[in-house]
């Protein structure tokens, strides 16, 4: 094989194009090795892993310009509004509290009465001749 890396790349390469394969081989066994390392461990810092409840989350980000980001955080049920990037951090707006479900439409007897009490329209009448 050396004869042919020889004929293809001339005398003087092939103790280079040696040492780039065997860099190659090298960098591909780092890699899978990082990659099983990071599969085997939970990849949290937080107690609990990832069975735990999730309590912080992003949930909406968008691009103010180029340096700068409105990012919406929730944690538990509050959630805050961060402006990230540029020379500091502020927040925009925090402790917004998720609307509470809506209370259904009143159903029952007080529902019935108050429809029974307003005035029905009257049957047009024919006009006098």
């Amino acid at each position: 094989m050396l004869e042919w890396v020889d004929r293809m790349a001339g005398p003087g390469y092939v103790a280079a194009i040696l040492w780039t394969f065997a860099a190659l081989v090298l960098l591909v066994v780092v890699l899978l090795v990082i990659k099983v390392v990071r599969n085997l461990t939970f990849g949290t810092f937080v107690a609990g892993g990832r069975n735990r409840k999730t309590r912080l989350a992003v949930m909406d980000a968008t691009a103010v310009d180029s340096h700068r980001r409105l990012v919406l955080v929730r944690r538990d049920d509050i959630e805050h509004l961060i402006l990230i990037g540029g020379p500091t951090d502020v927040v925009v707006e925090r402790d917004i509290r998720l609307a509470a479900p809506r209370r259904p439409a009143l159903t029952g007897d007080s529902g019935q009465q108050q429809a029974s009490a307003a005035p029905r329209p009257r049957a047009p009448q024919p006009a006098p001749a």
